[in-house]
């Protein structure tokens, strides 16, 4: 390093000139005065013997030489700023790294000190006290009072290249010595750098410059895995020994056939993911065989379950079936883990051991009954009444090999003044797929005990005045509305509060808005539904699924002129389990609540505003008070409440769900892991 030092400084030569050190106050009243003793003399000479001799004299002389002008001493703001610009453009034209980098930082620091050292301001030598090249010299201080030349104005140093031109500015000095160090090595004349304390800084202050440059614009290979990490999305997969098409630990783009076998890496099994943007890495518990498509599932005469498949193989080790187990295989039988569906319904999926393959359109299924109808024509489909749980509703339970369903409609028997019916519940062994619009009537698996709206009241207060005040809004997995009142008269039903449970076990669907008093809750049940869908493999729903609470019913307040004004019902309910569970751009599962009843037409003074039905972002609002009159022939009708949101619970494999941007999830969404036997 030193040697590439001085050849940088060749670059710099230049003759030296320093500014002559003033003479001491002494001396010079020794000169002017009169003649000195013969001590002072000595005593002068024995000073410029040690002078001369390299030694540095602090206050009258001082030491100098053409690699250490007069004035140096520690580095000042402006001599470090300027040697830093030289190192900096030193290495930048240097370029490259490792070595050569070092080798650069060495001549950009000779080269930084001995520019800034000799570029300040200086005065060209006078008299015979001029040293010769590289050699020390003594200059005596002057006095006010001592005769001097004039003294010049202060001389910008400026530098000579090896070739005799200019340089004058540290810019043109760093890169002509570039210049003369890359093209013209040969021509760079010799420099003795002076190894001081600032010198040694400076080199220093070079390597820790070349090493920040370095690191600052060094930028990680983002293809690059050998820590065993693909950040970039659009090279996802590590192929670690480059057999598939990429450099060794270099991550690659992957486009393949989704779940075809790639290729074995030792135990390891390659298999194409389910979007065919990636590799599934699965290690193999019997070892990997690229001619058995992978993992090897068996020995021979064996039945096993290994790698997530059942599989039976021959006397010569060949796999004659085979059966994937998207729950994984049991424990310690040769077999898949099973769905067990929520609410103790496994029962009726093993009472049918060939269940049906459906595949329906317009389909009408009557949870009271267990018929299923397309048109006109009776569909038989195996199904099982469930009994009531807790504060649950009663269940009808389908059971099904695989469903494709396009549009439904879930009704059960009565009228609307009838109690709440049975929920439904699809359950298959394989695949669902659910597309067009499934409508779950408001009635089917609506929920009875746990609700407790407030309900309002009616009367015909003479004259032909009435009042009437709103009931509260049914509540599912949010609070319902409260009822209006009529102020100073009838106080309104207060709002029903969140019941239920989150996983929707027991299933039942939303309650009913509160009623007149006369008549209790319920006579209008128009809380929403409630319906279960279990799969064993995988569910897609591309489809609408409407379990919205109804709008808040309105009747007449027995023989008076006054109505009774009813609160919307609350959001039904809607489970959906299986391993894997999609939901389409056209999903929409609906879950709101109902708006209240408003006992007259436009909201007026003595007319109130029904309150809003519960949304995935608003609360159910309260039905609007209206005030009382003495008024003859005066109506005053409060609003009804407005029902509460209802639920939407997912359940999978690993409690993660897909979905598109587009899909509408109206309701109080939770998810949990799938229970397997």
């Amino acid at each position: 390093m030193h040697g590439a030092s001085r050849r940088a400084c060749q670059a710099l030569r230049s003759p030296v000139r320093v500014r002559p050190a003033p003479i001491a106050a002494r001396e010079s009243r020794g000169r002017t005065g009169t003649a000195r003793s013969t001590d002072a003399r000595k005593r002068d000479a024995r000073k410029r013997a040690r002078a001369q001799s390299g030694r540095r004299v602090m206050g009258r002389y001082a030491y100098c030489s053409s690699s250490l002008p007069c004035d140096a001493g520690m580095p000042t703001a402006s001599f470090l700023v300027r040697a830093l610009l030289t190192t900096f453009v030193l290495t930048a034209c240097g370029g490259g790294g490792g070595a050569a980098s070092m080798r650069w930082a060495s001549a950009a620091t000779a080269s930084s000190y001995a520019f800034a050292s000799t570029s300040r301001w200086s005065l060209p030598p006078r008299g015979e006290e001029q040293a010769t090249t590289n050699s020390a010299r003594v200059i005596p201080r002057s006095t006010a009072g001592a005769t001097t030349a004039p003294r010049p104005p202060p001389t910008r140093r400026f530098m000579t290249s090896s070739d005799g031109k200019l340089v004058s500015s540290s810019r043109n000095a760093a890169m002509h010595v570039c210049d003369n160090f890359v093209r013209n090595p040969a021509q760079l004349q010799s420099t003795t750098v002076a190894m001081i304390p600032e010198y040694l800084l400076m080199k220093w202050l070079s390597v820790f410059v070349v090493g920040v440059m370095a690191v600052g614009c060094t930028k990680a290979n983002p293809k690059s895995c050998k820590d065993g990490l693909c950040t970039d999305q659009s090279f996802p997969f590590c192929d670690v020994d480059g057999t598939l098409g990429g450099e060794v630990q270099e991550c690659i783009a992957v486009s393949c056939t989704p779940t075809e076998f790639e290729a074995c890496r030792a135990d390891r099994e390659l298999r194409c993911n389910a979007t065919g943007n990636d590799y599934d890495i699965t290690q193999c518990e019997l070892g990997c065989d690229a001619a058995t498509d992978g993992c090897r599932l068996c020995d021979p005469n064996q039945t096993t379950c290994t790698n997530g498949k059942v599989a039976t193989c021959d006397a010569d080790g060949n796999v004659v079936a085979s059966k994937s187990c998207p729950l994984g295989c049991f424990e310690d039988q040769p077999r898949c883990r099973e769905i067990d569906p929520s609410n103790n319904l496994a029962v009726y999926l093993d009472m049918v051991a060939s269940p049906p393959d459906l595949d329906l359109s317009n389909a009408i299924f009557n949870t009271d009954t267990g018929e299923v109808r397309v048109a006109t024509q009776l569909v038989s489909v195996p199904n099982f009444l469930a009994p009531a749980s807790g504060t649950g509703a009663a269940i009808r339970v389908f059971i099904a090999n695989s469903i494709t369903l396009n549009s439904a409609s879930v009704q059960v028997g009565g009228d609307s003044r009838s109690p709440p019916g049975p929920g439904i519940a699809l359950v298959a062994r394989g695949n669902v797929t659910i597309t067009g619009e499934v409508i779950i009537q408001p009635r089917v698996g609506g929920a009875i005990f746990g609700c407790n709206p407030g309900t309002g009241s009616c009367a015909d207060d003479g004259n032909g005045r009435a009042v009437a005040s709103g009931g509260g809004g049914g509540a599912n997995a949010s609070d319902g509305g409260s009822g209006g009142s009529v102020i100073s008269s009838r106080a309104g039903g207060i709002q029903d509060v969140a019941s239920g449970t989150v996983a929707l076990v027991p299933l039942r669907g939303g309650c009913s808005g509160g009623f007149a008093g006369s008549f209790g809750p319920g006579t209008y049940p128009n809380g929403g539904g409630a319906i279960q869908i279990s799969s064993g493999t995988k569910i897609d729903i591309d489809a609408t699924i409407d379990v919205r609470g109804a709008t808040g019913e309105g009747d007449r307040c027995g023989t008076t002129n006054a109505s009774m004004i009813g609160g919307g019902g609350a959001g039904g309910s809607i489970l959906i389990e299986a391993p894997r569970v999609a939901f389409g751009i056209n999903a929409k599962l609906l879950a709101p609540g109902g708006v209240g009843a408003q006992g007259c037409v436009g909201a007026s003074t003595y007319c109130g505003a029904a309150g809003t039905g519960a949304t995935a972002s608003i609360a159910a609002s309260a039905g609007a008070d209206v005030p009382y009159t003495s008024t003859i022939d005066t109506l005053m009708m409060a609003g009804g409440g407005g029902g509460g949101l209802g639920r939407l619970r997912v359940n999978t494999a690993d409690a993660v769900y897909t979905k598109t941007n587009t899909t509408i999830e109206a309701a109080v969404v939770t998810t949990g892991m799938l229970r397997s036997r």
